[in-house]
């Protein structure tokens, strides 16, 4: 179902976040590409 999978896309952006949150897997970069390099 459409709203299922909304659900999970909502679930994984959450986790991400969370991730960022506690500064793992470099994410803060991920967001923000190109923007330290220059």
């Amino acid at each position: 179902m459409k709203v299922d999978a909304e659900r999970k896309i909502l679930a994984d952006n959450a986790i991400e976040s969370h991730r960022c949150a506690l500064g793992l897997s470099g994410c803060f970069f991920k967001l923000l590409p190109d923007q330290k390099s220059r």
